[in-house]
């Protein structure tokens, strides 16, 4: 069955979904400044078990934001020490530029995919989650959405 209006259907999918609100965060920082060199220290991780999601996700699929946070979701909440004891960051109760992300549903893992070396949710996934994210989530939602286009069109499902 194809849906005849994606982009709409989409649309209003992410009007009731709210990342901040309908998910767990794990939050610490990191004293690396440089998100190439963060996400490269990611690839070397030895927990496949996980998925870039709202501006790292996007600056992975389509760089139009840079990120200052890094924000990805893991299956199990056990498994964030393998991050936390890899990556070395310092645990903080508000902010922090890293959030390990505990998802409300293991359905955001739907369609994840490896880009670059890294996992990162679907395009779908990346554009609820950025459409109410504050700090430039909904320009980065554009650009994942004209992604998203680019792929309907070349498939023939727009």
């Amino acid at each position: 069955m194809m849906v005849s209006d994606p982009v709409r259907l989409m649309q209003k999918w992410a009007v009731y979904h709210s990342y901040v609100s309908a998910n767990t965060f794990l939050r610490y920082h990191t004293f690396e400044t440089n998100i190439e060199a963060f996400l490269s220290k990611m690839k070397e991780v030895d927990e496949p078990e996980y998925a870039l999601t709202v501006l790292a996700g996007a600056y992975v699929v389509a760089p139009y934001v840079r990120p200052t946070t890094v924000h990805f979701y893991i299956k199990q909440r056990e498994k964030a020490k393998i991050w936390v004891e890899s990556l070395d960051p310092r645990p903080v109760e508000t902010g922090g530029n890293i959030s390990i992300v505990l998802p409300y549903d293991e359905g955001v893992f739907y369609g994840a995919s490896e880009v670059n070396g890294l996992n990162v949710v679907s395009k779908v996934q990346l554009f609820i989650d950025l459409f109410n994210y504050p700090a430039r989530g909904e320009e980065a939602a554009e650009a994942i959405l004209r992604e998203l286009n680019k792929q309907w069109s070349r498939r023939g499902d727009t």
